[in-house]
C-alpha cells in the first residue's frame, strides 16, 4: 500500500470516521466506489448507490471534533478547487467532478497530518424513517463563562420537592429500549434533522436552547401530530419543570428537569444520591450534592401523579420511573451514545408515558426545618437557590423564621384530628404567637387529599387554585415559604383572623375549610365565594351592603388593612348579592376608632360613595348591632 493514498472519511453529521485507501491516479468516481464498499451495509440499508454519494474535500479537520458536518466548517477548513480544464475559474468550495483525479483535488493539502479527516460524505436528499432518526447522534455543547467569575454550581431548592423513600437503579430500562421497534417507513425529510454544531452554554437558559435545538426539536417531529415538547405553562400542572412532554389536548405525560454540568456532575446518580443522604444524616453536605436535584424532579412527578420523568445535563441524561414513594433511575446515557442512542432512549420512555403515565402521588415528606438565613446571590443561573458549600439549609441555618423559645408547642395527634379553628388534618401541630397580636394553632396537610383543577388567580403571597378536597370544591391558596419566608406571619395571621371572625363565616367572609404546612408550602382553603368586585355592575343598595359588611368585621376589632377590588368577592343571589371580604394577611387587631373609620372611608371612595358626610356615615355603620357572639368595641356610639 506504499503507493496508495490514505483518506479519512466521515458521513456528514456523524462522528464515526473511517479510512479508505486508493491510488492518487484514480478519479473521484473510483473513490466513491471504494467508500461505498467500505460502508456497504450502511449505504445499502439507506438505499444509496455509490454514484449518489457527494464528496466534500476538507483541510485535515481533527477527528476529535465530533460529530463533523458540512454546516460546522469554517472557510479555512474548506478545500477550494477549480475546474482543471478552465484556467479562468476562481477556486471555490465545490463538489469535485467525478472524472477529476484524486491527486489534483488534494495536491494542496498533502501530506495529511495524523488523526485528521479529509472527506465529508454528503448523502442524497431522501426521506428518513423513524428508525433512521433515532439512530442519529446529536453534537455536544461547548461550555463558556465569564473569566471574572466561576460558573454556578448551585442547585434549586424547589418548593415542590419531595423525598423518595428509596432511589434505586432502573435495571431493565436498557432492555426496554432494545425491545422498542421503531417504524422503518420513510416519512421525514432529512433537511428537518440538521443539528446546531456550535451551541455555547453558559447557564441553564442557554442549555435549554441547546436542548430545544438539538434534542427536543428532533423528538417533537417523531411525536407529531399529537405529541409536543414545551415549557410547563403549556398545560395545567403543579410546579414548573424546565421542559415537559404532553399530548393533545394538554395531557401531561413527562416532566423534564435540566441542570448544567456544574450543578449535576456524576456518572452514577443512584450511588451519589444515596451517599449524599448518608452524609446529610451525619451533618455533612457534599459540595456536589445531588439531593435537591433528585428531590426536585421527584416532586414534580409526585405532585402531578406522573410515572415517568427525565433528568438531563444534555451531556448526560437519566430516565426515571416513579413507583409511589420509590424512584428508579436509569444508567447515565451520554449524548454521543451509539448503542443505544439518546434518541432511542427518549423514544422508549415517550412510548411508556403514552401508554401508562399515571402513578399515585407519594405521601409528602416530613416538613423541613426553617429556611436559610438568606439566599445566595443571584448568579444568572436557574440553579441559584442553594449553595452546597454552605451545608444543608434546613439543618444548619435557622434564623430566618426568627423563632424564640416558647414560640411553638408541638404534640402528636392522630392523622385526621383537627386542630382548633384551622381545619387541618396533620399529625404535627404547633401553636404560634404572632407579632400582630394573634395566636394560632396549625398543623400539616397532605397533597394526596387535593385534586387541583383550575388556577383562580395569584397575588403577592401565592396562587389560588380551584381544588377538590374531601368531596367538595374549595379555593386553595398556596404560599411558597421556601422562596418567601417573610410571608409566613402573614398567612398565619390570615388563619387567625378567620378563627376570630368565625361567627361571620358565610355572612361576610368565606367559610373556612383548612390550613396547614406541606413541607415548605403553606395552604389555606376556603369556600369559593364569588368574583372580584366590579363597581359598575352594582346598584346603590348593593354598594351600601358592602360597606355594612366591612363594618361588621370592624365590630370584632379587626382592621382588614388591604381594601381593594380583588379582596371583595361578589356573588349574585335571588334576593340580591352576597359579599365576602378575603385575604386577611395584612390584618391586625385595632380598637382605634379613627383607623376603623378611615378604612370605611377608603372603601366608600373605592365604591364611589364618599361625600362630605362620609365620616358620619362611616360612624353610623360602626353603630350597627353586632351579630351573636361577636366581641364589640367599647363605645362605637361615640364615633360621630
Amino acid at each position: 500500500m506504499a503507493d496508495q493514498l490514505k483518506l479519512r472519511c466521515v458521513i456528514d453529521g456523524t462522528s464515526d470516521s473511517f479510512s479508505v485507501y486508493i491510488e492518487p491516479s484514480k478519479d473521484i468516481d473510483d473513490l466513491k466506489d471504494a467508500i461505498h464498499k467500505k460502508k456497504e451495509n450502511t449505504f445499502t440499508a439507506l438505499g444509496i448507490d455509490a454514484d449518489q454519494l457527494i464528496l466534500w474535500p476538507i483541510h485535515n479537520v481533527s477527528t476529535q471534533r465530533k460529530p463533523l458536518g458540512l454546516n460546522s466548517l469554517n472557510p479555512a477548513e474548506q478545500v477550494k478547487t477549480k475546474d482543471p480544464d478552465d484556467d479562468q475559474d476562481v477556486p471555490s468550495f465545490r463538489e469535485p467532478d467525478q472524472s477529476w483525479q484524486i491527486s489534483y483535488v488534494f495536491e494542496n493539502t498533502l501530506p495529511f497530518p495524523a488523526r485528521t479527516v479529509q472527506i465529508i460524505i454528503g448523502l442524497p436528499q431522501q426521506d428518513l424513517a423513524e428508525s433512521d432518526v433515532l439512530n442519529l447522534v446529536p453534537p455536544g455543547v461547548i461550555y463558556s463563562h465569564r473569566s471574572d467569575r466561576d460558573p454556578s454550581a448551585t442547585a434549586t431548592i424547589s418548593v415542590w420537592r419531595r423525598t423518595p423513600t428509596e432511589v434505586v437503579g432502573w435495571d431493565d430500562f436498557l432492555d426496554m429500549v432494545n425491545d422498542y421497534t421503531p417504524s422503518n417507513t420513510p416519512m421525514y425529510e432529512r433537511e428537518d434533522f440538521r443539528f446546531d454544531e456550535d451551541c455555547l452554554v453558559s447557564d441553564e437558559e442557554t442549555l435549554y436552547s441547546a436542548l430545544d435545538r438539538n434534542i427536543y426539536n428532533t423528538l417533537k417531529r417523531i411525536a407529531a401530530p399529537d405529541g409536543h415538547f414545551g415549557g410547563h405553562s403549556a398545560v395545567s400542572m403543579i410546579g414548573s419543570p424546565d421542559r415537559i412532554f404532553y399530548l393533545d389536548p394538554e395531557l401531561l405525560r413527562l416532566a423534564i428537569e435540566v441542570k448544567t454540568m456544574h450543578v449535576l456532575s456524576t456518572d452514577d446518580v443512584v450511588q451519589k444520591y444515596n451517599s449524599d443522604i448518608v452524609d446529610l444524616e451525619e451533618d455533612f453536605t457534599s459540595p456536589q450534592s445531588t439531593i435537591y436535584q433528585v428531590q426536585q424532579i421527584f416532586g414534580y412527578l409526585s405532585w402531578n401523579e406522573l410515572q415517568y420523568g427525565v433528568l438531563t445535563t444534555y451531556e448526560q441524561t437519566w430516565f426515571l420511573q416513579r413507583d409511589g414513594k420509590k424512584l428508579y433511575v436509569s444508567p447515565a446515557i451520554n449524548y454521543d451514545n451509539e448503542d443505544p442512542t439518546l434518541f432511542q432512549c427518549y423514544a422508549c420512555i415517550m412510548r411508556l408515558a403514552r401508554q401508562d403515565h399515571v402513578n399515585e402521588p407519594a405521601s409528602p415528606s416530613p416538613p423541613p426545618g426553617p429556611p436559610p438565613d438568606s439566599p445566595p446571590h443571584d448568579d444568572d443561573s436557574g440553579d441559584g437557590d442553594y449553595d452546597p458549600e454552605d451545608g444543608d439549609h434546613f439543618q444548619n441555618k435557622r434564623k430566618r423564621f426568627k423563632c424564640r423559645d416558647g414560640d411553638f408547642s408541638q404534640n402528636k395527634r392522630k392523622r385526621g384530628d383537627r386542630s382548633s379553628g384551622s381545619g387541618n388534618q396533620g399529625s404535627r401541630v404547633m401553636t404560634r404567637r404572632l407579632s400582630t397580636g394573634f395566636s394560632v394553632t396549625i398543623g400539616e396537610v397532605y397533597r394526596s387529599e387535593f385534586e387541583f383543577q383550575d388556577l383562580l388567580g395569584e397575588g403577592r403571597s401565592g396562587k389560588v387554585f380551584q381544588t377538590r378536597w374531601r368531596g367538595e370544591t374549595v379555593a386553595l391558596k398556596i404560599c411558597d415559604l421556601y422562596q418567601h419566608p417573610e410571608y409566613e406571619e402573614e398567612v398565619l395571621t390570615e388563619v387567625a383572623v378567620y378563627d376570630t371572625l368565625k361567627p361571620l363565616q358565610g355572612l361576610c367572609i368565606p367559610h373556612f375549610k383548612l390550613a396547614g404546612y406541606d413541607g415548605g408550602i403553606f395552604v389555606i382553603g376556603t369556600e369559593i365565594a364569588g368574583s372580584p368586585l366590579a363597581v359598575d355592575e352594582l346598584s346603590y343598595h348593593d354598594l351600601l351592603e358592602i360597606v355594612d359588611k366591612l363594618s361588621l368585621i370592624h365590630t370584632f376589632g379587626i382592621l382588614h388593612n388591604d381594601i381593594r377590588p380583588d379582596n371583595i368577592l361578589i356573588r349574585r343571589c335571588d334576593d340580591g348579592i352576597k359579599v365576602c371580604f378575603i385575604d386577611f394577611a395584612l390584618s391586625k387587631r385595632s380598637s382605634d376608632k379613627s383607623e376603623l373609620i378611615n378604612e370605611i372611608v377608603k372603601l366608600e371612595k373605592l365604591l364611589g360613595l364618599h361625600s362630605t358626610k362620609g365620616m358620619c356615615r362611616a360612624g353610623l355603620h360602626l353603630k350597627k348591632q353586632p351579630v351573636s357572639g361577636q366581641k364589640r368595641l367599647e363605645s362605637p356610639e361615640d364615633i360621630c
